[in-house]
């Protein structure tokens, strides 16, 4: 096999990977999503608290990428609560 075709082999295993991470990571987010809807019709979790720990969690890492994705899942959860 030729290092092109070898390239394309790694590169198309690796896509391949990274599709199944994202599928993974919207799974999670799911689960994650409905287990706190269900603690909170529960009142087992108050989910505004929950979400002003995220936004000071996500102070504590300076990337970019984990700032955002930690708003969005705050974000999330925020729009899963219940209304009173």
């Amino acid at each position: 096999m030729s290092d092109i075709q070898t390239l394309k082999q790694e590169i198309s295993e690796l896509k391949q990977q990274c599709a199944s991470l994202e599928v993974s990571c919207a799974v999670n987010a799911t689960a994650l999503t409905m287990l706190v809807r269900l603690l909170d019709y529960d009142e087992f979790l108050d989910v505004y608290s929950l979400c002003d720990l995220l936004d000071t969690l996500c102070l504590s890492n300076p990337d970019p990428d984990w700032q955002e994705r930690m708003i969005a899942l705050s974000e999330v959860l925020r729009s899963q609560r219940k209304t009173p």
